[in-house]
């Protein structure tokens, strides 16, 4: 018996309608107590026996056996309590026939499309043959992808993929000046940031449509209102405001007196004696740009006034009584 042609018999059946999972392991059993028996038989195999190796149940064992049978591909009779098992070895000396003749067809198609691809060629050489119909640099024009196209994005993505890990890096690098501040190195590229610099960073703006002279603004501030605490960060809020009031006032020298008008008030600057114990109010840069604030000081609301008797035993009646003396 040729068991490649028993496998083969089986597959070409399951192709045609395929078999459920319990009909493949009962027909692949088969196959196991048959090689154990060294190919001879039929052989006998009971039931119980069967029910024990593949776990089925005897309703499902009688439904495969009849599947198998009914599709030819084993031989299955009762014998008392026993089943006597085996293939269908007609079916494989018919599929056999059927290959052979399947193949001496195959042979002769192949030898009829042989002849006519001889054909085929003998034509296309007979057309073709003057050499100069042909184009020598036909193979590299077509079907050839652009080398030097191909090479230009590599070199493009590696410039750019080495780009981004480089300002990756510069962001992590940090920079510290002798002012006591620290910046990372890209930022210290964007600002042009020197290493022998005092001032504090700022970025000073890099749009030329913009006149506002924020440098030396508050150059001056630290110049004169020395009691006010220092600008540290020029944000865009602050630069804002500073435009606006430049625009409004775009003077130098309004801005010195106007400075030292706010460094004159006792009570910008924190001078004034505290009352009920709550902290002396003291301005900043950004609180005497604001629109609000900076018109209140040039209208002297803030600047020092003399204080005459009546003022002083007005504010002592108002201790006295627990009223606070609106200012």
């Amino acid at each position: 018996m040729d068991v490649f042609q028993v496998v083969g018999n089986f597959w070409a059946e399951y192709e045609r309608a395929p078999l459920n999972h319990c009909a493949v392991v009962l027909y692949f059993r088969l196959l196991h107590e048959a090689e154990r028996r060294s190919w001879s038989g039929p052989f006998k195999l009971s039931w119980s026996y069967l029910q024990g190796v593949l776990g089925l149940s005897r309703s499902t064992l009688a439904r495969v056996i009849s599947d198998l049978k009914s599709r030819d591909l084993i031989v299955y009779e009762r014998d008392g309590k026993l089943g006597v098992f085996w293939f269908n070895l007609d079916r494989c000396d018919n599929r056999t026939d059927d290959r052979t003749d399947d193949r001496t067809n195959h042979r002769t198609n192949v030898d009829r499309f042989d002849n006519r691809t001889d054909d085929r060629t003998d034509d296309y050489i007979d057309q073709n043959s003057n050499s100069d119909n042909l184009d020598p640099s036909f193979d590299d024009q077509e079907g050839t992808p652009d080398k030097k196209e191909k090479k230009e994005k590599t070199e493009k993505k590696e410039k750019n993929q080495k780009k981004e890990e480089k300002e990756k890096k510069e962001e992590k690098e940090y920079i510290a000046h002798p002012n006591g501040c620290v910046s990372s190195r890209k930022f210290e590229k964007q600002t042009n940031f020197r290493e022998d610099q005092t001032e504090p960073m700022f970025d000073l703006g890099k749009e030329r449509s913009d006149p506002t002279p924020y440098k030396k603004l508050i150059q001056l501030y630290h110049a004169i209102c020395k009691t006010l605490p220092r600008v540290q960060v020029l944000n865009e809020t602050r630069k804002r405001l500073l435009r606006a009031r430049w625009k409004e006032y775009p003077n130098l020298e309004f801005w010195k007196e106007f400075f030292e008008r706010v460094e004159a008030s006792d009570f910008l600057c924190g001078r004034l004696e505290p009352r009920d114990g709550r902290p002396p109010f003291i301005a900043d840069f950004e609180w005497i740009i604001r629109p609000n604030n900076f018109a209140k000081i040039l209208e002297g609301r803030y600047d020092n006034r003399k204080r005459d008797e009546f003022d002083i035993e007005l504010e002592k009646l108002a201790r006295k009584w627990g009223v606070e003396n609106e200012r």
